[in-house]
This record gives C-alpha cells, structure tokens and sequence, in this order.
C-alpha cells in the first residue's frame, strides 16, 4: 500500500542509545536515497550520549534530542511545520505525531500495540531491527530498496587526527580494541577475568596491542587489564570522546566486545567479535558480514526477545533483571576461535 509519493516532510522518532541510533541509520540512508529533496528531521524525546553519531549524518536536515517534560512544547513547534510523514522508530508515540500534526504515521507495531498504527507491520523474531526499521520506509512509497552497506558513522578530520595521535604508540603491530562493559545490563557483561585471559592469549598468539575503550562506569575493568597485561595496552577507558572513540576504532584491525552500543560502532569500520547471552542475535547482532558473535552454551538464551512487553520501556530489556546464567557459559576457548577466525578473513 502506497501511502504518500513523495513527502515534503519526515518526522523520525528514535531511541537514544547507541545501538539503537545505529540500527535506524540504514533506514536514513534509504530514506534519503528515496527522497533527495525531503526534509528530514530526526528527534529523540530522551536524552543519551548517542548524539553525535547523527551529528554528521548528510542525510538529516535537523537532530533534535529532548526529554518527556517537554514533549508537548517540542509537539507544538513541529505542528507549525506540517510534517507529511511520521516515522515511529523508539516507544509507541502516536499521540505524539497527533499533538503534532503530522498526516500519516508509520511503525512497525510493538505488542501490544498493533491497533494502533493502520499502517504498522508486527515484528518478525528473526528479522534484524535495522531490517524492521527499512520495513517501515518501504510503507512509504510501497518500494522496497536495499543497499546492503550496513550502518552509517561520520567522523571529523579531527577525531582521526586524535585516532593517528593514539595508534602512532602501536607501531605495525596488530591492534586490538577491547570494550569489557555493557552499559544497559550487567548480565551483557562478560567475566573480567576471562577478559583478561583472553587478551594475554592474544598478545601471546599474535604479539598484539590492546586498546581498551568505554566509559567512566568501565573504569575499574580497564584498570584490571592494564595492570595484568602493561605495556601491551592502551587504556581509553573515560579519556576520549564517543566519536574519537569510533576513529580509533576504524584504525584497529579487530574489535571485541559484548552486546553494547561500542561493538555495533566497531562493526561499522572493522571485523567485530561479539560475545551474546541474554539477547537474540538475529534482532541485534552487529549487522555487518564482517562479524562474529559468539553465542552461550544456555538453552534459556536468549532471554530476551525483540517483539514483547519488556521492549516497551527503555532499560529494562532484559527478563533476568537480576542474573542471568548465559553469559558464564562461554569460555575463553570460545571466543578465542572466533578471534582466529576473525583474522583469518
């Protein structure tokens, strides 16, 4: 079903964590493909660090980030633009594009919501969100247009200026870049001990550096590793920005880490290892062919599901709020072929 042939107006509404603003990126992409001469603007009715991976992005004309408290205010300034086109991509906010004004809304539909939006499509299980989120732009025209080129990330000539000051220390040597946190959810974080193992295997195997990444809450697993591992690593934990961080990323040459908002960053430059439990990789594995994930040896996992009730209300995604076993199930041994793998490619 065709719903508009060419919209003058988007309005795209989006979840701010990482992961999430890089999976609506290929959707952008396709959008602006469709649309060359369409006004896009992107908001977020939630605050996040994950802003400036949209900053630099050619195909939005206007990033607008805000909080609920001023849902209504932010509503009544995009109703005096007359927006054609609303693109539901975060929490069920057809109340929003009605305050707003907005002709027609598009979503794929969250359980229990499916009456809600007419030109909604039900979540498939096995489908990847970035794939749910093109489904929806397909509504649009009735066209469906694939590219196949993943996610999108911009970087300055100053954050790979900082990339080129960090990895001038790692000489021709193989560089690693290690993220040991999962800001969401504990039970998304693998053993710091086994981390540990895992590098010093590495660093034995292939003579590599590590460049440990994250924010202020990894900064006790980074210290962990330094102090295990010296020289051979370089710990960024707290000290760059997200976007520097993304640039170092693109300089290394593998990158490992949990289900987290860095490793679906990583997968957007480099060959990525992914280790999952809790949640189902088909929804949210890094969405390059370049990457591995590693899966628990659990049959509770995963725990979580993509179409489902807990997906309604952000940070609490998992079902195992408390523990969650799977992630003890993989091994050192584990992860480490998939590494070898990684770099045989």
């Amino acid at each position: 079903m065709v719903i508009l042939d060419y919209p003058e107006k988007i309005l795209v509404s989006i979840w701010p964590g990482l992961g999430d603003i890089l999976f609506i990126t290929p959707a952008l992409r396709i959008l602006r493909k469709k649309f060359p001469k369409s006004w896009i603007t992107v908001f977020s009715l939630w605050d996040g660090p994950g802003k400036s991976l949209l900053e630099l992005n050619p195909n939005i004309n206007q990033l607008i980030y805000s909080t609920p408290r001023e849902a209504l205010k932010l509503a009544r300034q995009f109703s005096k633009q007359r927006f054609d086109i609303g693109l539901e991509m975060s929490f069920p906010i057809r109340w929003f594009f009605k305050l707003a004004k907005v002709r027609r809304s598009i979503s794929f539909a969250r359980r229990p919501f499916w009456w809600i939006f007419p030109y909604g499509d039900k979540q498939d299980s096995q489908l990847h969100a970035s794939e749910q989120y093109l489904k929806a732009v397909d509504k649009i025209d009735g066209v469906k247009l694939r590219d196949n080129r993943g996610y999108d990330l911009y970087l300055s000539s100053d954050d790979r200026s900082y990339a080129d000051d960090v990895l001038s220390e790692t000489g021709n040597d193989l560089t690693v870049i290690v993220h040991p946190g999962a800001r969401c959810n504990k039970n998304k974080r693998w053993s710091i001990d086994k981390v540990v193992t895992l590098c010093r295997r590495i660093i034995d195997q292939y003579s590599a550096n590590i460049i440990t990444i994250g924010d202020k809450e990894d900064a006790g697993n980074g210290m962990v590793i330094q102090q295990n591992l010296g020289n051979k690593v370089i710990n960024l934990i707290g000290k760059s920005s997200l976007r520097q961080t993304a640039a170092v990323m693109e300089k290394g040459d593998l990158f490992i880490g949990n289900d987290s908002g860095p490793t679906h960053i990583a997968s957007t430059f480099i060959p990525v290892v992914a280790v999952f439990a809790s949640s189902n990789p088909n929804n949210f594995r890094p969405y390059s062919h370049r990457s591995i994930v590693v899966t628990p040896h659990c049959r509770c996992s995963p725990c979580f599901h993509f179409p489902g009730y807990m997906n309604l209300i952000w940070g609490l995604r998992l079902r195992f709020i408390n523990y969650c076993p799977a992630m003890d199930t993989i091994t050192v041994d584990d992860v480490f072929q998939a590494v070898e793998k990684s770099l045989i490619q």
